[in-house]
C-alpha cells in the first residue's frame, strides 16, 4: 500500500501534535467497547517505553494489530466510526495547550497511516474505500483543527506522492478532493515542489493523468478563501477578553462601526444537544446593565443594545450565515439626537439592512468585554469558528462605497497605497482609519491575530499598548496557513510555471519515450484541448490583477515563449481563444 512503501522509503516525518484523549461517547464509563479496550491496552503498553525511542510507525503497527485482532477479516463501519471520533476529538486540541505530565503519558500516533493500512490490511472493497474518503473529507470541511493537524502532518504531500500509484478512478477521484481541500487550507514549499516534480515532463514517472490533475488542484487553489492568519475558537471557554473599554480614549459619541471577518464552524456543539447562540462581541459594564451585543441567533446576526436596566433595544437581521464560510461583516451604528438611531449591516460589502435601534450612550467603561463569546460565569456563549482581523472605529461608516472599499483589502485587511506606495488609501495606520483618501477616523481598537505575542496575549494595534492586550481564553488557538501565492513565490514565482507549457507541445523524442514507457493513449491525452486550457487558465489566474507576478513574467520572457508555442502548434485547439492571458 501507499503506507507501506512510504513506511519502507525512511523518510523523515514530523511526529502529530497532538495526544490521545477519551472519544465522546452516550455510554456509562463503565461501559467500555471492544475498542476502548484496545486504545486502553495500547496506552498501558506504550507507557512502558517512556520517551525511550521506537522504530518508525512501531506504536501503529501494535495498534492496528489489536484492532484487527478485534474485527477478524472483515472490517465494519463501526471501527472507521470509532477512529473518526478519535482523530477529530484529539484534532480539536492539536493546538491548545496541554499539560507536560499528559503529554508524557501518550505515544504519537500517525493518523494517516492507521486510516490508509486499515483500509488496505483489511481487505476493504472499492466502494467502501471511496465511502470512507469521502467521510473524511466531510469532516476536513466541518473542522478547522483537522486541516491543522493534516497540513502540519504532510498529508498534502503523502497524498500527493501516493497519486502515480492509484489506478481506481472513484478512490482516485476522492485523494484528488481530499489533496484539493487541505491545499486550499495551506501548502508549503515542499508540496508545491512535489507537484511541480509529477508534472515534470521530464521525469519517468509523468503521466498525463496526473498532469491534469495537479493542473485542476493549482486552478482551485489559486484563488484565497480564508485568511493567513486567524483565531480558532473551539471549546466552551474559547474566546478573547478585551481590555477595559474606557469612552475616555474615544468611544464614538456620534456613532461607531464594527468589522470583522467571521466564519461559524457549527450552530451545534459538539458532544451538546440542541444549537447554540454563539457571541461575536460583548461590551457590557461592570454592572451589566449598558453595553453591546452582538450574536448570531438561529444563524441570523442579531444586536441588543442597552443604556440601562429598562432602556434597550434589539434587532435580528435576516440574512442567512452558513457554516463553513468566511463572511465580512460591518455593523455601523449611527447616534441620532431627535429620530432614532438606526444600525446598517454589510455583509461582504454589500449593503443588507438599516434597522433603528437604542444607542449605547454612558458613561460609564466597558469592563466587561469579549470577542467571539459572551464570557458569562454561568454560561458562556462562544463562536465556534474563526475570527480575523477585529477592527472598532469611533464613527459610523454608513456608505456602500467606503464599506466596499474597506471589503477589497481582503481577508488581511492590509492597507491600500497610492501609486507612489507612500500614501495609505484605504486602511489603518495606528489610531488613524483612512477612508478612500477623502477622509480619517479614529481607529478605536483593532485586534489582528498577526500581533499575537507571549502565546495568549494580542495587543490592540491601534493603541500598540502591550500593557492591556487581549487575552486569548482556553480553547482559543492562533492559527497560520501559507496560500499558494506565497509558496509560489518561495519557489521561484511564476516562471516556474512555463515548463509546462513542454508538455502542451512536447518535442518528438520526448513524445517517443512516452511511447516507449507504455502507458496508453499517453500522446493523445497531451494533445486533449481541455489540459490546454488548464495550463492557460492558470497562468491567467495567476497574472490577474497581480503586478508581481506580471512583472516576472515579462522578466522571464514568457509571452514570447507562449507566442512560440501557438504559432508551433498550428493554432486551435491550442490557441484556446477562450482565454486572455493578461489584460492591458
Amino acid at each position: 500500500s501507499a503506507a507501506a512503501m512510504e513506511r519502507e522509503s525512511g523518510k523523515p516525518e514530523p511526529a502529530p501534535s497532538f495526544h490521545f484523549v477519551e472519544t465522546v461517547t452516550e455510554r456509562p464509563p463503565s461501559d467500555e467497547s471492544a475498542y476502548e479496550r484496545a486504545l486502553r491496552e495500547w496506552r498501558e503498553q506504550q507507557l512502558e517505553y517512556d520517551d525511550a525511542p521506537q522504530p518508525r510507525f512501531q506504536a501503529e503497527e501494535h495498534f492496528l494489530h489489536l484492532l484487527l485482532t478485534i474485527e477478524g477479516k472483515a472490517l465494519s463501519k463501526e471501527l472507521f466510526g470509532f477512529l473518526f471520533d478519535l482523530f477529530i476529538n484529539n484534532s480539536i486540541q492539536v493546538t491548545t495547550p496541554a499539560s507536560e505530565a499528559s503529554k508524557a503519558q501518550h505515544k504519537h500516533l500517525d493518523f494517516f497511516f492507521l486510516f490508509f493500512e486499515l483500509m488496505h490490511r483489511g481487505g476493504c472493497e472499492g466502494g467502501f474505500q471511496v465511502a470512507l474518503l469521502r467521510k473524511l473529507n466531510a469532516l476536513l470541511l466541518e473542522y478547522t483543527r483537522l486541516r491543522v493537524y493534516c497540513t502540519a502532518n504532510d498529508w498534502t504531500l503523502r497524498l500527493i506522492e501516493m497519486l502515480p500509484s492509484i489506478d481506481n478512478g472513484p478512490f482516485l477521484g476522492e485523494v484528488v478532493v481530499l489533496i484539493k481541500t487541505l491545499s486550499s487550507f495551506s501548502i508549503r514549499v515542499k508540496e508545491m515542489n512535489a507537484m511541480f516534480r509529477l508534472m515534470n515532463a521530464e521525469r519517468s514517472t509523468f503521466s498525463a493523468r496526473d498532469l491534469s490533475i495537479l493542473l485542476d488542484v493549482l486552478q482551485s487553489i489559486s484563488v484565497k478563501r480564508s485568511p493567513d492568519l486567524f483565531f480558532d475558537l473551539r471549546g466552551p471557554e474559547a474566546g478573547l477578553a478585551l481590555p477595559v473599554v474606557n469612552r475616555a480614549r474615544g468611544w464614538g459619541n456620534d456613532g461607531y462601526a464594527i468589522a470583522t471577518w467571521l466564519r461559524v464552524e457549527s450552530f451545534a456543539e459538539r458532544g451538546r444537544k440542541g444549537s447554540v447562540t454563539p457571541y461575536l462581541l460583548s461590551m457590557l459594564t461592570a454592572d451589566g446593565t449598558a453595553g453591546v451585543e452582538i450574536f448570531l441567533a438561529d444563524g441570523a446576526l442579531s444586536m441588543l443594545c442597552r443604556n440601562s436596566r429598562t432602556k434597550k433595544g434589539s434587532v435580528k437581521f435576516t440574512f442567512p450565515f452558513e457554516p463553513s464560510r468566511w463572511y465580512f461583516v460591518l455593523l455601523s451604528h449611527t447616534y441620532h439626537f431627535i429620530r432614532r438611531s438606526e444600525v446598517s449591516l454589510f455583509v461582504d460589502g454589500k449593503h443588507v439592512a438599516n434597522h433603528p435601534l437604542v444607542y449605547p450612550k454612558v458613561d460609564k467603561a466597558f469592563e466587561c468585554a469579549f470577542l467571539g463569546t459572551n464570557g458569562r460565569n454561568d454560561g458562556p456563549q462562544p463562536l465556534f469558528g474563526q475570527l480575523g482581523v477585529t477592527l472598532v472605529v469611533a464613527e459610523p461608516i454608513a456608505k456602500a462605497e467606503e464599506v466596499a472599499a474597506i471589503h477589497a483589502l481582503g481577508f488581511d485587511m492590509k492597507p491600500a497605497m497610492d501609486a507612489t506606495g507612500e500614501n495609505v488609501v484605504t486602511g489603518q495606520t495606528g489610531s488613524v482609519f483612512y477612508l478612500e483618501g477623502k477622509r480619517k477616523i479614529k481607529a478605536f481598537a483593532c485586534f489582528n491575530p498577526k500581533a499575537l505575542f507571549d502565546e495568549t496575549d494580542c495587543v490592540d494595534t491601534a493603541s500598540m499598548d502591550r500593557t492591556r492586550p487581549a487575552k486569548l481564553l482556553p480553547g482559543t488557538a492562533f492559527i497560520r496557513t501559507q496560500s499558494m501565492k506565497d509558496a509560489l513565490s518561495c519557489t521561484g514565482g511564476i516562471k516556474v510555471l512555463l515548463p509546462m507549457l513542454r508538455q502542451i507541445n512536447p518535442s518528438e523524442e520526448v513524445v517517443e519515450r512516452w511511447r516507449r514507457s507504455g502507458a496508453e493513449a499517453q500522446d493523445a491525452a497531451l494533445l486533449d484541448p481541455n489540459m490546454t486550457l488548464q495550463v492557460y487558465s492558470l497562468l491567467e489566474t495567476m497574472l490577474h490583477n497581480n503586478p508581481q507576478n506580471q512583472e516576472q513574467m515579462l522578466r522571464a520572457k514568457g509571452f514570447p515563449l507562449i507566442g512560440h508555442v501557438l504559432r508551433s502548434s498550428g493554432g486551435p485547439p491550442h490557441a484556446c481563444s477562450g482565454v486572455t492571458i493578461m489584460r492591458p
